[in-house]
């Protein structure tokens, strides 16, 4: 299981060096980026087409890294491996995973900032 990450706005303040209005402004729109990843996995997953399957774990992957979420990033890695690899046995279970930390993080992302009183933009 990957870890789900705690959204600590002081901590991306300083990693990536914004203010914590302009986090919150990137975080809503990976929030949204990521609704939209969510719904094309399950629909590549379902549809079997690991090409636009992989492509998509593979963006999710690199925006995660961007903003050090590791447990996605994590999760999305090791799927994007498989899928490069040809590797399709276990993938549905692999798919979930990440979908799940997903999900979850979303949730946190939104907790992390209406605790900050920041606008989260339709989340």
């Amino acid at each position: 299981m990957f870890t789900i990450d705690e959204i600590s706005l002081s901590r991306l303040t300083e990693e990536i060096g914004i203010d914590k209005e302009s986090i919150a402004e990137l975080l809503s729109i990976y929030c949204s980026e990521m609704k939209e990843e969510i719904q094309q996995v399950r629909i590549t997953l379902h549809n079997q087409d690991w090409i636009n399957l992989q492509r998509t774990v593979h963006n999710i992957k690199g925006v995660s890294a961007n903003l050090s979420l590791q447990g996605i990033f994590e999760a999305s890695a090791e799927l994007d491996s498989m899928l490069k690899s040809k590797n399709y046995i276990g993938i549905e279970a692999h798919a979930q995973q990440l979908l799940e930390v997903l999900e979850t993080t979303i949730n946190n992302i939104k907790k992390a900032l209406e605790q900050y009183h920041l606008n989260s933009k339709g989340l």
